[in-house]
C-alpha cells in the first residue's frame, strides 16, 4: 500500500500578490525569406529569463517556410522581465509574426 503525504500550504489572497507580465523593450522584425510565397501568422511561445533575454522559443502556430525566420527574430527580442511582488522572475510570453506580402488589392479600394 502506498503512503500518502499531505502538505499544508498557507492560503494566499489575490490582493496580496502583484504580478507584472514581461514587456517587450527591443524587438526585431522577421526577415521574409525570398524563396517563400506563404502568407499568414506564425505564433511562438518564448521563455523570458530574469534578465529579460529570450532563452527558448517554440512554434505554436506554424507556416513551415516562415517558422525559422520567426524563431530567429524572436530570440533577439529583449523584455522587461515579469515581476512577482517586485522581484524579477522567469516567465513565458507569446509573439505573433504576421506575414503579408501585399500582393493583393484590398476589396473596395478604388484603382488609381
Amino acid at each position: 500500500m502506498a503512503a500518502l503525504s499531505a502538505f499544508v500550504v498557507p492560503a494566499v489572497h489575490a490582493a496580496e500578490v502583484t504580478y507584472t507580465p514581461p514587456i517587450p523593450i527591443v524587438t526585431t522584425e522577421a526577415l521574409y525569406p525570398v524563396n517563400s510565397l506563404a502568407m499568414g501568422t506564425v505564433t511562438l511561445t518564448v521563455v523570458v529569463e530574469e534578465d529579460g533575454r529570450v532563452s527558448e522559443a517554440e512554434v505554436l502556430k506554424s507556416i513551415p517556410s516562415l517558422d525559422e525566420p520567426s524563431l530567429r527574430a524572436a530570440r533577439q527580442w529583449r523584455f522587461e522581465p515579469a515581476r512577482l511582488d517586485g522581484r524579477r522572475i522567469r516567465s513565458t510570453a507569446s509573439i505573433s509574426f504576421v506575414y503579408d506580402r501585399g500582393l493583393f488589392r484590398t476589396v473596395g479600394k478604388p484603382r488609381k
